[in-house]
C-alpha cells in the first residue's frame, strides 16, 4: 500500500495542537474539504464528508504524541490515518500520513494528498492564530 507523509511547523506548542488535532469536534475548523460538519452521538463522532457520513474514532496518547484517527465509511470498512504530534523547538512539528487503498486510483489518491497538503497549512494557520505558544 502506497503512503504520502506530509509534515508541517507549527508555532504553537506542542500541547495544545495535540489537544486540538486529537479532538474531533475541531475537525470542521481545519479538515474542510473533508469534514463539512462532526456530530457526537452518545461516544460515537460522525463526521459528514463529500461523500456521506463516516464515524470516526480518535485513540490519542498525549506522553507520545500519537494520534491515531480510524475512519469507519461503513460497518466492513476501516481507514487508518496515523498522525503525530511532535516538539520542534518553541513549536511543534504535526506530521500526517495518507495510505492508499486498493479502491483508490492513484488520480484519487493524488487528489486526496493535494487536499491534505492545503488542510495542513489551515491547521497551522488557526493553531498559529490562537496565540497558544506556551501549554
Amino acid at each position: 500500500m502506497r503512503a504520502a507523509t506530509r509534515s508541517i511547523s507549527i508555532e504553537a506548542h506542542p500541547a495544545w495542537v495535540f489537544e486540538y488535532v486529537s479532538n474531533p469536534a475541531n475537525l470542521p475548523q481545519w479538515s474542510r474539504s473533508f469534514c463539512l460538519s462532526v456530530t457526537q452521538q452518545d461516544e460515537a463522532w460522525i463526521i459528514e464528508t463529500p461523500h456521506g457520513p463516516v464515524q470516526v474514532y480518535i485513540q490519542a496518547f498525549s506522553d507520545s504524541g500519537v494520534v491515531d484517527q480510524y475512519l469507519f465509511p461503513s460497518p466492513e470498512v476501516q481507514v487508518h490515518i496515523p498522525m503525530r504530534v511532535l516538539p520542534n523547538g518553541s513549536g511543534t512539528e504535526f506530521i500526517f500520513t495518507l495510505f492508499q487503498p486498493d479502491d483508490i486510483s492513484d488520480e484519487d489518491y493524488r487528489q486526496e494528498v493535494y487536499w491534505v497538503e492545503q488542510e495542513l497549512m489551515i491547521l497551522k494557520q488557526v493553531l498559529e492564530e490562537s496565540g497558544h505558544l506556551q501549554a
